[in-house]
């Protein structure tokens, strides 16, 4: 039985995706960061969005099947959220993003809205989140992670898209050999070209969210262009890869090979025009 979707605002979860998509679209952000801002609301919205990211991390992910008996579930807000959207879009912020446990809970999050996760700006939200913290702990843990994560300026007015196009750079080199990303590593500690542990970031659960609601999710990846997935993708597609021993054939296909399999060609339908995005996602 299919759940109907209110168009409504929902006092927690924000604007319906009739709605919000529209506000992240690439040309809107692009408008957005070249408005003047007030250092003094910045300075509160980055302390917002320090202390929100903290308790992010903290969740409880033992119970992810019923995040809503997780206290933190019901007071981190869409404000808070929005403040954390926005501290990524700054440079010198993003050392704050590469944390395997900010993944993990705002996956947690997402399984909490009903009746999609995409159907409110609230759970697009905690996706644009989990996506910038996947690409910030490659380019943090597939380099040097003792050093602090430099992203070069390609785009004066566009922070996050500088991030997108150094992620799919990275990629495209270890695509092509001539670099080392190992996802052998049992934990996070410090050390050149490592990565996120994969079950640390609860891939299983982010696989089976973007799967079930693959309508939405085409919807968002038409008009809310402005995420570059090739750093998700190919976290996923390792992920996948390295379920593949531990079960038959059929449970492969069945729980991982084609739920990816589905989600990636629907990216691939609407990959944004990003340098070096598309590329990075042909030899993936």
């Amino acid at each position: 039985m299919t759940v109907p979707q209110s168009n409504e605002i929902h006092q927690q979860w924000g604007s319906t995706i009739t709605e919000y998509p529209k506000f992240y679209s690439n040309t809107s952000l692009s408008g957005n960061s070249e408005a003047p801002v007030d250092e003094t609301d910045r300075a509160i919205g980055r302390d917002v969005a320090l202390r929100t990211i903290e308790q992010i991390c903290m969740m409880d992910h033992s119970s992810i099947e019923e995040p809503c008996n997780t206290e933190l579930v019901n007071y981190i807000t869409l404000e808070q959220l929005r403040c954390i959207s926005k501290l990524a879009r700054c440079p010198g912020e993003l050392d704050n993003f590469a944390l395997p446990r900010l993944v993990a809970g705002c996956v947690t999050l997402m399984v909490s809205i009903k009746p999609s996760p995409f159907h409110y700006e609230y759970g697009y939200l905690c996706f644009r989140i989990i996506v910038i913290a996947i690409n910030t702990c490659l380019l943090k843990h597939g380099r040097d992670s003792t050093e602090p994560l430099r992203i070069p300026t390609y785009f004066p007015n566009n922070y996050l898209t500088d991030l997108w196009t150094e992620t799919a750079i990275l990629l495209k080199a270890e695509l092509a050999g001539y670099s080392e990303v190992f996802f052998e590593k049992t934990d996070m500690r410090s050390g050149p070209r490592t990565a996120p542990y994969l079950e640390a970031l609860r891939l299983d659960v982010l696989l089976a969210l973007l799967h079930d609601n693959q309508k939405n999710f085409t919807i968002l990846l038409k008009e809310a262009n402005s995420l570059g997935l090739s750093g998700l993708m190919y976290v996923l597609l390792k992920f996948v890869e390295k379920n593949k021993a531990d079960m038959s054939e059929e449970q492969y296909q069945e729980r991982f090979l084609i739920p990816y399999t589905r989600i990636f060609y629907r990216y691939r339908l609407f990959v944004p025009d990003f340098p070096f995005e598309l590329d990075t996602e042909v030899d993936l």
